[in-house]
């Protein structure tokens, strides 16, 4: 019994410690003319440089043509409206969404000034158990055929991922 506890438990702790694996860090797009020599591309290059998973490792840039990156699925948030149909929202219009949501929450509570912590700890608690043990959040881009992460919900997209999704080609 305290076996498979155990490796369980090491396979938990396995499956966390390498969701920091081949997370991208930054994506710019240079003219192929400042990019190395490496790429031998025309037009514009694609620069990707990794995150570092510890302070002191350091990071080597890739870079490549447009044609050999490709995105799993749209980066572009997808919200499911009241009519059930996915529609394209703005982050400030999905801000006002969850404020809604949040006055709505705070009106059905009935005045537990105790409990109130502990509601507020569990939902932050399992939004951050999701996105650590299930990848929630996170967008597939593909380059060379090797699968990266790309974190979609940090807020460090342009224009919420519009301007990646006019870059880049999903698949």
């Amino acid at each position: 019994m305290l076996g498979g506890v155990s490796v369980f438990m090491i396979g938990i702790g396995t499956w966390v410690g390498l969701g920091a694996l081949r997370l991208v860090g930054s994506l710019s797009a240079v003219p192929a003319r400042l990019a190395t020599k490496s790429a031998g591309a025309e037009g514009i290059v694609v620069r990707m440089e990794p995150r570092k998973i510890l302070p002191f490792l350091s990071t080597k840039p890739i870079e490549c043509k447009l044609s050999e990156l490709r995105l799993a699925n749209r980066v572009t948030p997808m919200v499911k409206g009241d009519d059930m149909r996915g529609r394209m929202i703005g982050r400030a219009e999905r801000r006002s969404m969850l404020e809604k949501k949040e006055e709505e929450r705070e009106k059905m509570t009935l005045g537990g000034v105790l409990v109130r912590p502990f509601g507020n700890l569990v939902r932050n608690m399992s939004g951050w158990i999701g996105r650590l043990v299930g990848r929630e959040g996170f967008a597939s881009l593909y380059v060379n055929g090797k699968a990266w992460k790309i974190d979609a919900r940090s807020g460090y997209l342009l224009d919420d991922g519009v301007a990646l999704d006019r870059l880049l080609k999903a698949r």
